[in-house]
């Protein structure tokens, strides 16, 4: 193999200009791939296709034209001292500060109440505001829906049906006692005699239906409790993943605001939602990979500057480097088409990587030149001395990446496939590119390498050193520190944890992410809810039946569910309340609206609207109201949706995020619900006068199937189940799905029997994607640790064939890890979802140079000609790494950033264990059991490049 590669270099230098017409030909084809690449920050992409969350979440993507909603919110340009307060509590909750937000939160929330009237006069500039853009928005023939206010008047004047029954009784009885009070001071001989006036006060009662779930019902539009923010929700016609046609989008609405001329007017627009935090994300991504890749290539042109100060060299191999990237970009278009958030950074980490073979190979070129002169024989014997280690440290490294492969996260995966190839790519250019470089320069400007080779190869000073050295003892001395360093590691290892919140994987410098936040905080609601599809009307009764009220299990995670029956208490609730208003109303007819004092006068138009008010169904409730429940008329998944909305507190932390993933993700709820079962009950009276049946049993309602119902009410429901015609059914306010099964499942002897047919259903939305992705790394990030080890071990077998050599290369990679983890944990570095990743690198890493700074020894003897040779080209090396990987520490993104970090603190580990404790060894077993390392240098010497 060896002869026919040292065979293929001397044929292709010989001909160096046809060679780079050939290099040139294949660099044409790959910058047209890499120039057509973009990048695809849908995370629903990432996710294994067959997975139920993903499949789901396509089928509802199709239902309604896209997941999300762009959200425009309004705010005043001038913050007054609440605002201030709050938007650091904002910062801070970004940061995981979690009591100070919240202490400074509460502050806000104090002068917020004391300035509230204020607050509610300034927020008409808002409202007004928000119907100016709204006009705007519905023009449009890309916008399905605009929704900025709701229609309040059907539920202000059905308020007394959305009332629980007995508080609507206590509220007429407190007004009773007034309007008594009142009919008895306008009776003419009535005798004053100091008697205290009653006070009506139904403040409490009002507060609690001031709201239906976190929607205040005492104003239409959609303006925060503060009265500081008004938000717009538009739901586009297309799916956010359509990123072209969401950035016009977006584009043509922040125009069309300036037109408006709302700044002038002291008004400030923002939008969040999915469709712009796509849209943004993107756009940062595209925008750092050009300044982290220049930030990588000038940290590694820093480096080769140091390393060789030659222009010469140092220009053959940037530009082989920047062919290796380039031809690597343009693979990636055909194998993928396109990169992901995780890959979209490869290029500054293979460049500093990509570039260590090149330094070891020129390092070995310079020492062949200095004693041959003969360029192209020189190239061919560096590429013959370095061959077989490069191959090796290649395969390890190659290793170590492919070892991600096998992730069901796309972009592990694609990263570890990308980065695998890309390595091999950037090994074999900077093998036989960069010679071809160097050949093509000496025919422009000969002997110029002897004359730089000349003035590089003094290294007498070496051998002196060597002499002079007590070796064995400093090796005890490094050994002993060394050992002391794996103790404290394994001391402090136990300290090194995982960082379950998931702010700390959103970019903050985003501005969607910080509106984003800041609306969740002010609304007390996530902006983007879980979305539950159902094939009829009928399914999404019976799920609002089970979801309301909230399950006890589901209460700490939901904060509410919105569905079409929101708008529609239920028929027991209508039926009691009916009758209560209807008996209040015969009270009050003897109340004339003239005799009326003044003050209550104005409000007897509105108290006669109010009782006049029928029972309503699900068919009187305005299209307005449920249109946006409604799937699209031209897709072919037709059906309704349900939307829950997660606790804002609990959006933050994995194991919450997993919780209500486990919750809501395999919802089974009976088709007959609650709500049908106590609304037979309440019919049981008009059952008994029907049949002519009386049932017996306790009246006292007892807890069953989750519910208070009485033993007398149970045998009538069941007798109603079991008798009841389909006509007698729909009288008592069951749907067509529930008369069906009603009738199908009879006879009934219990309400679990009863309920014991089920509909099941899933919530999907972007907060379970985030968990479906955290709990896919936290299942495969230890088995991708465990198997790049093993795998690096198998490489390293393969290399030397002995146990002695294969252990004396693992012992830095080991040593490396023991100290990483206790410098993680002195420095709080935390394990999260994206640096997991680099692990496997890093063991990659431990290996990479040992196999250069081992091989060279055995082929030496001298462990200062080993380091002066080659752990000088090992320290270059790590350096450009760790330029490659800093610049991706300096990314926005704090997951990139991350793996930027932890990664430039595995290289340095590595770097300083295998370069310093590496040697010591080599020097303590050289001392220690010296025949031993002489059988392997000369089994080496016999296997090596001089034997062909």
């Amino acid at each position: 193999m060896r002869d026919f590669v040292l065979r293929f270099c001397d044929y292709y230098l010989r001909r160096p200009y046809g060679s780079l017409a050939v290099v040139l030909g294949v660099l044409v084809f790959a910058g047209w791939g890499a120039y057509q690449l973009e990048i695809n920050s849908n995370q629903l992409d990432t996710l294994p296709p067959d997975l139920p969350h993903v499949m789901e979440a396509r089928r509802v993507t199709e239902m309604i034209g896209g997941t999300g909603f762009t959200i425009i919110t309004l705010k005043f340009s001038e913050r007054s001292e609440a605002d201030q307060i709050f938007e650091q509590a904002v910062q801070l909750s970004e940061w995981s500060r979690d009591e100070e937000a919240a202490r400074l939160r509460a502050r806000a929330q104090e002068l917020y109440d004391r300035d509230l009237e204020q607050n509610r006069q300034m927020a008409e500039r808002l409202k007004a505001a928000s119907d100016q853009i709204v006009e705007l928005l519905r023009q449009r023939d890309d916008v399905r829906y605009v929704r900025h206010k709701i229609d309040l008047d059907f539920i202000q004047t059905r308020i007394l049906y959305y009332m629980k029954t007995p508080d609507l009784r206590e509220a007429f009885r407190r007004i009773g006692l007034k309007r008594d009070e009142l009919i008895e001071r306008a009776n003419p001989f009535f005798l004053d005699l100091g008697q205290p006036r009653y006070h009506l006060d139904l403040s409490d009662i009002r507060a609690r239906y001031s709201k239906i779930g976190k929607k205040e019902i005492i104003d239409d539009y959609y303006v925060s409790p503060d009265r500081r923010m008004m938000v717009i929700v538009v739901k586009p016609s297309f799916s956010h993943d359509n990123i072209g046609r969401s950035e016009r989008f977006l584009n043509d609405i922040a125009s069309s605001m300036k037109e408006l001329g709302l700044e002038e007017q002291g008004i400030e627009v923002g939008f969040t939602g999915s469709y712009p935090s796509y849209v943004q994300t993107y756009e940062a991504l595209r925008e750092s990979i050009y300044p982290t890749l220049a930030l990588a290539i000038a940290g590694i042109s820093l480096v080769l500057i140091f390393a060789f100060r030659r222009a010469t060299l140092i220009l053959a191999l940037l530009l082989a480097l920047g062919y290796a990237i380039v031809v690597t970009y343009g693979l990636t278009y055909l194998v993928f088409g396109e990169l992901n958030l995780i890959t979209s950074m490869f290029g500054g980490m293979l460049a500093g990587l990509g570039v260590d073979f090149g330094i070891h190979l020129i390092y070995r070129f310079r020492d062949d030149y200095a004693l041959s002169g003969e360029l192209i024989e020189s190239l061919k014997a560096a590429i013959g001395h370095t061959g077989a280690a490069a191959l090796y440290s290649a395969g390890s490294t190659t290793v170590a990446f492919s070892s991600l492969i096998i992730s069901d996260f796309r972009g592990f995966s694609e990263f570890g496939i990308i980065s695998a190839y890309g390595i091999i790519i950037t090994a074999f250019t900077m093998f036989f590119l960069t010679p071809l470089l160097l050949v093509i320069a000496e025919r422009f400007f000969p002997g110029a390498f002897k004359r730089h080779i000349r003035e590089d190869r003094d290294h007498t000073r070496e051998d002196r050193l060597e002499k002079r050295l007590p070796l064995p003892l400093i090796s005890r001395v490094i050994v002993s520190v060394f050992v002391i360093l794996m103790i404290a590691g394994l001391w402090l290892a136990p300290g090194v944890r995982w960082d379950h919140d998931v702010r700390n994987m959103i970019d903050n410098s985003i501005p969607a992410n910080v509106l984003e936040e800041e609306m969740h905080l002010r609304y007390e609601v996530a902006g983007d809810p879980l979305a539950v599809a159902q094939e009829s009307l009928d399914e999404a009764r019976s799920l609002w039946e089970f979801m309301e009220p909230l399950p006890p299990e589901m209460s700490e995670h939901v904060a509410q569910v919105v569905s079409p029956y929101s708008f529609v208490p239920p028929a027991y609730q209508q039926r009691a309340n009916y009758l209560l208003i209807q008996q209040f109303r015969q009270q009050n007819s003897v109340i004339r609206p003239g005799l009326l004092p003044p003050a209550y006068q104005p409000l007897y138009p509105v108290y006669e609207r109010l009782v006049s008010q029928r029972p309503f169904g699900i068919e009187d409730v305005p299209e307005e109201l449920i249109e946006e429940f409604r799937s699209q008329p031209e897709s072919r998944y037709q059906g309704w949706l349900t939307f829950l909305y997660p606790e804002v507190s609990r959006l933050y932390d994995q194991k919450d995020l997993v919780a209500l993933d486990d919750l809501v993700s395999h919802l089974r709820f009976p088709v007959v619900g609650r709500h049908t079962i106590m609304s037979m009950a309440y019919m049981r009276p008009w059952w008994e006068n029907l049949t002519g049946r009386r049932f017996g049993g306790s009246t006292e309602a007892q807890a069953a199937q989750g519910f208070q119902i009485s033993e007398r009410d149970t045998g009538a429901v069941l007798d109603m189940a079991n008798r009841a015609t389909p006509g007698q059914l729909r009288t008592l306010s069951l749907s067509e799905l529930m008369i069906e099964t009603v009738i199908a499942g009879r006879p009934y002897d219990s309400l679990e029997a009863l309920q014991a047919k089920t509909l099941k259903a899933r919530a999907i939305g972007s907060t379970l994607l985030v968990a479906q992705f955290t709990q896919i790394v936290l299942r495969e990030s230890w088995f991708l640790v465990v198997t790049t080890l093993g795998l690096v071990v198998v490489i390293l077998w393969l290399s030397f064939r002995r146990v002695l050599s294969t252990l004396v290369a693992l012992a830095p990679l080991f040593s490396g890890l023991v100290i990483l983890a206790g410098w993680m944990a002195l420095s709080e570095v935390r394990i999260n979802y994206f640096n997991i990743a680099v692990l496997p690198i890093i063991v990659g890493y431990g290996i990479n140079n040992g196999i250069f700074v081992f091989y060279r020894y055995l082929e030496s003897g001298s462990i200062f000609h080993a380091l002066y040779h080659t752990g000088m080209a090992g320290i270059a090396s790590s350096l450009t790494s760790l330029a490659g990987w800093g610049a991706i520490a300096t990314t926005s993104h704090p997951g990139l950033r991350s793996m930027g970090i932890l990664a430039s603190m595995g290289l340095v580990t590595m770097m300083v264990v295998t370069l310093v404790l590496l040697p010591a060894i080599l020097v303590l077993l050289n001392h220690w059991i010296p025949d031993a390392i002489a059988r392997l240098r000369a089994r080496h010497s016999m296997a090596g490049p001089d034997s062909n």
